[in-house]
């Protein structure tokens, strides 16, 4: 008995001292964004690219200033785009100041026949590449066209919004309006949960011309039975003003969509013909999903039924307005999809699909006949770069497809239309984002890690290296003591599954000492948000510096990048489906390195990482000790319908006196308020449209009833970003501060004041 009493007095000991740490907050200081990344000078190329050449011209930060190349011989050559020295020399000229070749900071640049038009110290210049001269523009750079015009590919003609009505308006014409029945909640230019204002001030409208500026297309909601929400703006002087707006919750009404096309010959509106599912909708809000054929007679659009396991590609006459489908997608889960690719010269199309279960292209007839498919694998296309028609050959962004690496990585590759000579273009072992010439001949990889900087090169279409353009130079980084971030994976829960991540610690890590671990989470399911790319500012290196080890990873049911079924996982598993893989990663490194402290365990999101921050608290009250949520939507049942719906099913259900209904009920964390036995802080944005203020109330109320203290913060006038990012933050660090490491000093301010 008194040797476990011994025992237990030092383990009290042991953690009293753990708890009373002192918070490195002048390390911190030192590694805020807006600190680390000035330490920084040029990281990615970004070409611009000159029409009807092979060459491309970008701006690069170097330690003496910025420069500008021209890249000729399309890719092989480079030399300076003009002589800084000569340009400075001459702008001294004109206005009289001093400026060195080293301050050449231009800006809105353009280069027109063998001119270059920039502005600088809020002046326009223009200077002459060839006789070395420059002369200053009076006037600023001609404004093209308000911003209330939607102007067609000619330029000649807009269309735009007065009130909820559409209108056009030629060049030195007098406006038309085009039509007469708007009204708030049946509005031409209204977004899909928006009420437009009655005011007949111009606006934008939110139309898609054709090629050949004859025709444009425009959606409508029609809102009128979906329920409204509100927010009191208490800013507004000189009283608070109530925010009204549309607000469709899962099992609620939800718009109802109206495609229609505007014919400038026939001044004719047509209704395009797209009924098909019940309470479907027309508007996706992760890909474009209205396209003009190139000699604008056929309009494509996609529709989605309610459940998203249903998408049709459809084509429709803008004449007729008559529609006819082309594919058909049907999963038992979440139908994701890429936008078409048509193709000019054979009449065919490319279409995106996980229908084998993996993301892929697939070549299809212009009549919807599918003839092969084209890519393949235990991988997913990421994004379509190019089609080479002549040589028959489809280039693309994908991920997962090389073994042994980050299956989050991208990489470009190139593959037949027949499916056949898949190669890989873009070697390097980390994320890659590629730009490829008008000309079809080369293109521009850039490529890093977030142990690895920036490294921009030239490479032809196979892969072969033209030129090495730019690396980051991160020589004052260094001299400052900055340490990368390591790369790591580790099993999730079922001890097959990988995820891949990435660990903070602080600069002057000891393997002596012992660290809390705090885990920054987003569960997806659209993304897992995981850093890929060299990013020094990361706001979890600022948190490590005060004595943490911070991570962030995957968890199943994450992305859709890893495939149907890593995607599918826990789909009838709502608020708990990702919380096992966290808790498994973090296992698993406590138990590789000792100098983590698995006592000691933190959590943090943001949105649907708040969600998961509060789920974690109360699903393992016992392992997560310490958690923040921000803009959480901790109720399901008043968020938008598209997230539960989406990701969790719904389905029609008839009730006991036989009227139908939709049926959506996912698990929240309001039931399980009971369970919270550590620390957390909830903050939200009194003006949040997207997550309402009422789920962090709701929340409060049951950690109430359950007699559970907490912490709630909630932030004047902010919205679901949540306002100024050193504020929030300021909260996050003293919060972990404090309960993690016992400091109650307050050192934020120092931080960020």
């Amino acid at each position: 008995m008194r040797r476990c009493a011994l025992l237990s007095t030092l383990i009290l000991i042991v953690t009293t001292a753990a708890l009373n740490a002192q918070a490195d907050w002048k390390q911190a200081a030192e590694w805020t964004p807006d600190k680390a990344l000035p330490l920084l000078y040029g990281t990615k190329v970004r070409p611009n690219w000159i029409e009807g050449s092979g060459s491309f011209w970008y701006r690069y930060l170097g330690r003496d200033g910025f420069h500008y190349w021209l890249v000729t011989s399309h890719g092989e050559e480079r030399e300076p785009l003009f002589d800084r020295d000569a340009l400075a020399k001459e702008l001294n000229r004109l206005t009289k100041s001093d400026f060195s070749a080293e301050q050449l900071d231009l800006e809105k640049v353009e280069l027109i026949e063998g001119s270059l038009r920039f502005s600088l110290g809020g002046h326009r210049f223009k200077y002459d590449l060839f006789a070395g001269r420059a002369e200053k523009l009076e006037e600023a750079a001609a404004i093209e066209h308000e911003s209330w015009m939607n102007m067609a590919p000619d330029g000649k003609i807009c269309a735009f919004m007065r009130g909820n009505d559409l209108y056009v308006k030629a060049a030195g014409e007098e406006e038309v309006r085009i039509t007469s029945d708007g009204e708030r909640g049946l509005s031409w230019g209204t977004e899909w949960n928006l009420i437009d204002g009655d005011d007949m001030e111009r606006r934008s409208a939110p139309v898609l011309w054709s090629a050949d500026s004859q025709r444009f297309c425009v959606r409508r909601a029609d809102l009128r039975k979906v329920n409204d929400l509100w927010l009191v703006d208490h800013l507004h002087k000189p009283r608070p003003a109530l925010k009204t707006f549309k607000y469709p919750m899962p099992e609620e009404e939800v718009p109802r969509w109206e495609l229609w096309v505007y014919d400038r010959r026939s001044k004719k509106m047509t209704r395009i013909d797209t009924a098909r599912f019940e309470d479907q909708s027309l508007n996706d809000l992760f890909v474009k999903n209205l396209w003009w054929s190139d000699d604008a007679e056929t309009l494509y659009f996609t529709r989605r039924s309610r459940d998203y396991m249903k998408v049709d590609l459809c084509a429709a006459d803008p004449v007729t307005g008559e529609s006819r489908v082309l594919v058909e997608e049907r999963l038992k889960g979440m139908v994701y999809i890429q936008p078409p690719i048509f193709l000019k010269e054979s009449g065919r199309f490319l279409w995106g699909s996980m229908r084998d279960g993996w993301g892929h292209y697939y070549l299809y007839d212009l009549d919807g006949t599918l003839i092969t498919q084209v890519t393949r694998g235990d991988w997913t296309v990421r994004k379509a770069e190019r089609v080479d028609e002549q040589s028959g050959t489809f280039y693309f962004m994908a991920s997962g497809c090389e073994e042994g690496r980050n299956p989050y990585y991208s990489h470009l590759y190139k593959v037949a239309l027949d499916g056949t000579g898949l190669k890989l273009l873009t070697p390097e072992d980390g994320e890659h984002q590629c730009s490829i010439s008008p000309s079809g001949t080369y293109f521009v990889d850039n490529y890093s890690r977030v142990d690895l900087p920036n490294r921009n090169v030239v490479r032809d279409m196979e892969g072969a290296l033209l030129m090495e353009l730019e690396t980051t130079d991160i020589s004052r980084l260094d001299e400052a003591g900055w340490k990368p971030p390591i790369i790591f994976s580790a099993k999730s829960a079922d001890g097959v599954t990988d995820q891949w991540g990435v660990m903070y610690r602080p600069h002057d890590f000891s393997p002596e000492k012992s660290y809390p671990i705090i885990t920054r989470v987003y569960p997806g399911r659209q993304s897992e948000f995981i850093p890929l790319e060299f990013y020094p500012g990361a706001i979890e290196m600022t948190l490590a510096q005060l004595g943490f080890i911070v991570v962030r990873h995957g968890n199943r049911g994450g992305c859709p990048e890893r495939g149907l079924d890593y995607r599918e996982y826990g789909r009838d598993d709502f608020r708990d489906y990702g919380l096992s893989d966290k808790k498994a990663v973090i296992e698993e490194l406590a138990g590789r390195h000792p100098w983590i402290d698995i006592d000691r365990v933190g959590i943090a999101g943001g949105s649907s990482g708040g969600f998961m921050t509060v789920s974690a608290m109360l699903v393992y009250p016992k392992f997560f000790h310490v958690g923040v949520a921000m803009s959480s939507p901790n109720d399901p049942s008043i968020y938008y319908n598209i997230w539960a719906e989406r990701y969790f099913g719904v389905t029609k259900v008839t009730d006991a006196d036989g009227g139908e209904r939709w049926d959506c009920k996912p698990d929240g964390n309001i039931e399980l308020a009971k369970r919270l036995d550590g620390r957390l802080l909830m903050i939200c944005g009194a003006q949040d449209d997207n997550v309402h203020p009422a789920h962090h109330f709701r929340m409060a109320d049951a950690f109430i009833k359950a007699g559970k203290r907490f912490d709630m913060f909630v932030i004047p006038g902010a919205d679901h970003s949540l306002g100024d990012w050193r504020y929030l933050y300021g909260l996050v660090m003293e919060y972990f501060a404090e309960h993690l490491l016992g400091d109650r000093s307050r050192g934020v301010n120092a931080l960020l004041f």
